[in-house]
């Protein structure tokens, strides 16, 4: 195994749920209900369009100052997400890969400034060889395209790399690339059905890497730091 790619929201940091608690405080704020149900067509394995803003609208039966609404779910969003720290097990595979020589990677369908604000904040950044995210791409997930422009940075194959995803959309654009995905569902995920994946834990805590280096790299003394 050469490389790890990692999913960012719900993956790195639970900013998954946070979107939604900003979501649903907009909501409240027109005594409105935003369900999670409604919530979580964004992220099945046939992704539907959902657009909270739009729903809103026409729960309301009105259109809303777009600008102001977008500017007090940022607010929010910025108090809830202030002090998220990295989920269980992330910071500990990120330092170990890193220590092996491994080839780090995100590939996310968030904004730029988004990944790398709360990488650098958590201070995660350094240790990422590369990150794609929704300006890098035509197609988000669950279209292979953030991960098939790892694996062609990397110049790897995708039997070299392990995708790490918390949705139903994340890991079923690690296994369109043809990579071995790792499931570690969120709050909000956990219920839901995923493609057949290489594992799903609870949190990353549960599995060694070591263990699962060994478990699929075919000779895994060769992991050393002058693989590339």
């Amino acid at each position: 195994m050469k490389a790890i790619i990692f999913d960012f929201d719900g993956t790195i940091l639970d900013t998954e749920h946070t979107e939604l608690t900003a979501w649903q405080y907009i909501y409240s704020n027109y005594n409105s209900i935003l369900p999670v149900e409604q919530w979580l067509r964004r992220v099945h394995i046939t992704p539907q369009n959902f657009d909270p803003m739009l729903h809103l609208e026409k729960t309301l039966g009105r259109p809303l100052d777009r600008d102001q609404v977008t500017k007090h779910r940022r607010e929010k969003l910025a108090e809830l997400v202030i002090d998220l720290k990295p989920l269980p097990g992330i910071e500990d595979w990120i330092l170990t890969a890193h220590a092996l020589g491994l080839k780090l990677a995100v590939a996310s369908s968030s904004p730029r400034y988004w990944v790398v604000g709360h990488l650098e904040r958590t201070n995660l950044l350094t240790y990422f060889d590369l990150i794609i995210t929704k300006e890098d791409v035509k197609a988000s997930k669950p279209n292979p395209e953030a991960y098939q422009m790892v694996l062609d940075h990397f110049q790897i194959k995708a039997d070299e790399a392990l995708a790490i995803e918390d949705s139903p959309v994340g890991a079923s654009a690690a296994v369109s690339a043809g990579l071995r995905c790792i499931i570690v569902p969120n709050k909000l995920t956990k219920g839901l059905t995923f493609p057949l994946t290489f594992r799903t834990v609870s949190n990353l805590v549960e599995l060694s890497l070591h263990k699962t280096i060994e478990e699929l790299t075919p000779n895994p003394f060769v992991l050393v730091k002058h693989i590339f």
